[in-house]
């Protein structure tokens, strides 16, 4: 073959497509912590890592993801693949220099051995706010946009002809396949609250926009929402009943309502009717879908605008404990994470007062019932176990060099690692002791008693 024969084969898409699939397969077998004596040494291994770990923390830094890349963006959402642990997705808002050759809405989705580039890059015209995996299926990835846009990607999608179009024109598993409408049953103002309820056979997607318009989606067709509600203040916010059946009317019209703008949201785990929102007049809400998002019950006690809720995983810890579940985390620009049972009382359980600048996130363990991570603007990350000690973080540890606002952080399904982002656009992955990720029996007991 001669020169120009080479260069004309490495320039065909084939060989474009096999060069980037097989550079990726080497470069994550690179990228393995492997021991061939890994078998007969492991126990030996596991010590020695954690008296490590204890001698200097226990949380710690791992790597960053696309270290030596400059972002100009800020990362607005993480999530992990819930059905390869490896995998996990970063959301990033619009560059801060404008390029014409650079879409505004960009996400990366990261493998845990491939470090220095991402896997796949998905992206779109619109500046995204959030990015999840379908819990589902894990191939569908969800987005929400500052435009007020739903949209979808498929990762297994391949690049082919579009049917009645020109050889040029090609689907590309980057773009989305699905775009809601911005029509009159459609979001008109940003989304920030995106979630997926339901089970495997049937389930829909939740959203809610910046000015409390709630739709419900199907997620094969996004066109038109199956749905769509104002959330609302009954007359009465701390007697539910009495919303009376007119005044529920007029709220999902989005008429003479107390408006509710929305900034975080989360259900309950496998609860599809209640959910809390937590909202920028400093309020946390709770709501019942099939009300038309009435509000139940309203928790007051934050004194700046809330970043973050979470309700407690209790259900898929422990379905001895499922009492767990009433327990709901809340971060706030105040300087504050709170801990919450509003199923019994008013006033909030706990406040955490570690962080000395705005909070962005608070998330609790998936594996240990007494343990939360939260993030804030200062750089910090805080890891609290309440049946330990509730005046002091067992970590408080600063994570980017650069003193970087930490926007948002997630915990790996099994509890060992948390990914972060921060305001430049770099994810960075931190690994925990077996202490934050093991509980012990007794932890469950305790846990219990705070909501009783």
């Amino acid at each position: 073959m001669s020169k120009h024969e080479a260069e004309q084969v490495i320039k065909t898409p084939d060989f474009q497509g096999f060069f980037s699939n097989t550079s990726r397969l080497i470069e994550r077998a690179l990228g393995q912590e492997f021991n061939l004596m890994d078998e007969f040494f492991a126990e030996e291994d596991e010590n020695k890592d954690n008296d490590r770990l204890e001698r200097g923390s226990k949380l710690h830094k791992k790597f960053v993801f696309q270290s030596d890349k400059e972002m100009d963006r800020a990362v607005t959402s993480i999530d992990w693949s819930p059905s390869q642990p490896e995998i996990l997705l970063a959301s990033y808002s619009k560059s801060r220099e404008w390029n014409m050759d650079e879409p505004d809405g960009l996400i990366d989705i990261f493998s845990v051995s491939l470090q220095g580039r991402p896997e796949l890059t998905l992206n779109c015209q619109y500046e995204i706010t959030k990015a999840m995996f379908n819990p589902h299926n894990p191939n569908i990835v969800i987005g929400s946009t500052m435009s007020g846009y739903l949209l979808e990607w498929d990762i297994r999608a391949k690049k082919e002809p579009v049917s009645g179009g020109l050889a040029a024109e090609r689907k590309n598993r980057s773009q989305p396949i699905q775009k809601s409408c911005l029509a009159q049953n459609g979001h008109q103002y940003p989304v920030y609250c995106l979630s997926v309820i339901g089970y495997h056979n049937q389930h829909s997607i939740v959203s809610i926009s910046n000015d409390g318009k709630m739709c419900n989606w199907r997620p094969t067709v996004l066109v038109d929402p199956q749905s769509f509600n104002f959330l609302g203040m009954p007359k009465d916010p701390a007697n539910p009943a009495s919303a009376t059946t007119e005044a529920q009317s007029t709220i999902a019209s989005g008429q003479d309502r107390q408006q509710i703008y929305a900034h975080c949201l989360d259900f309950t785990e496998g609860e599809q009717e209640y959910f809390y929102v937590g909202s920028e007049d400093f309020n946390i809400y709770q709501c019942n879908q099939r009300q038309g998002g009435a509000v139940q019950r309203a928790c007051k006690h934050h004194d700046a605008p809330v970043t973050s809720v979470h309700v407690h995983p209790g259900v898929s810890q422990s379905e001895k404990h499922g009492e767990m579940s009433e327990l709901l985390l809340s971060s706030s620009m105040d300087w504050t994470v709170k801990l919450w049972a509003p199923n019994s009382r008013q006033e909030p359980v706990m406040t955490f007062e570690s962080a000395q600048e705005y909070v962005y996130d608070a998330r609790w363990s998936p594996t240990h019932p007494s343990v939360f991570a939260s993030c804030d603007a200062e750089g910090f990350v805080d890891i609290w176990n309440i049946n330990a000690n509730t005046e002091l973080p067992v970590v408080r540890k600063p994570i980017s060099e650069r003193n970087s606002p930490l926007n948002c952080l997630r915990w790996s399904i099994d509890g060992r690692r948390i990914a972060v982002g921060d305001s430049q656009g770099y994810v960075t992955m931190l690994a925990c002791d077996s202490e934050l990720y093991n509980p012990k029996p007794d932890d469950f007991d305790k846990i219990v008693d705070l909501v009783h």
